[in-house]
């Protein structure tokens, strides 16, 4: 009697154990983009034992992407390199690295770029590795664009410095335009400052201050400044004709009075068209930035 005890128990724990749900299916809240699989290796064979070393797994990070709508993917981190194709809403792709503002994620079973503000985060992004990229000959940018002497002289000729020297830096997304999509070209002058240009009309965009410390003049009265942020306006681009529609505002941060002329018209992904002009208790421009020239 005992011994049939014994054997009928064994079989009940044999049906058991083979009902228990295998920890290789993993299940996704939402489907993912195809990326490379991980072949099994042979130290993974079951007669190794327990002491089988698992399989290396690629060194991505745990971060996925999703898009609202379609998003352009590129064979490099900057607008210059060619289009692979477009994300699609509702797929997760897995992000494999950064660069700067660009993000690099599996893509068609190989690795594409995407700007990250286009895209909607699912992870730790401190996680995500940071990679120098190093172009190969079949994802070299197209050339820069040709008239850089045309982009400077705009530069020099809205700042009234026709002397002053300027080194192009890079072609990249202005982020601060409407949708965020917009190229500029990118100038530096000795100080550090940088001087972003509108491609398609040659049109002075932003100045962006370098971190070096101003050394203010003699400081100027408020209506002072009032009057030469209205005048820098008045020569800005898509200003004139806008501006009985354009919300004013003004404020201060430090040492920098900040005008603003914003169009508040409904339409735009991310920031409304607008007119700021930074000036300097000393009466001098620290910051522009004019994305009124892509208002309607």
């Amino acid at each position: 009697m005992k011994y049939i005890l014994t054997v009928l128990s064994s079989v009940f724990l044999l049906a058991t154990s083979s009902c228990v749900t295998s920890p290789d299916i993993i299940q996704e809240d939402a489907p993912l983009a195809a990326g490379p699989t991980q072949q099994p290796s042979a130290a993974t064979s079951p007669d190794q034992g327990v002491n089988a070393t698992a399989p290396s797994l690629p060194l991505y990070s745990d971060v996925y992407i999703s898009v609202a709508e379609e998003v352009n993917v590129r064979s490099g981190p900057d607008t210059m390199f060619e289009v692979l194709g477009q994300l699609i809403p509702r797929l997760r792709y897995q992000v494999t690295g950064k660069n700067y503002d660009w993000l690099e994620i599996q893509f068609d079973n190989e690795t594409a770029w995407v700007f990250s503000s286009l895209v909607t985060l699912d992870g730790d992004p401190s996680s995500i590795p940071e990679l120098t990229f190093s172009p190969t000959i079949d994802s070299q940018p197209t050339p820069s664009f040709a008239n850089q002497e045309t982009a400077i002289a705009c530069i020099r000729t809205f700042l009234g410095q026709p002397d002053l020297s300027l080194m192009f830096i890079e072609l990249t997304i202005m982020i601060n335009s409407p949708d965020a999509d917009w190229q500029v070209s990118v100038f530096e002058d000795p100080v550090a400052i940088r001087y972003s240009v509108d491609l398609s009309t040659c049109t002075l965009v932003q100045i962006e201050p370098s971190g070096l410390q101003h050394a203010s003049v003699s400081p100027v009265s408020l209506d002072v400044i009032r009057q030469i942020a209205q005048d820098i306006a008045a020569r800005s681009p898509g200003f004139l004709s806008l501006e009985p529609t354009l919300q004013y505002e003004e404020g201060q941060k430090n040492e920098i009075h900040f005008f603003s002329w914003i169009d508040t018209r409904p339409g735009w992904r991310f920031n409304p068209p607008q007119l700021q002009v930074g000036i300097l208790d000393d009466g001098s421009l620290r910051t522009y930035m004019n994305t009124l020239i892509w208002a309607p």
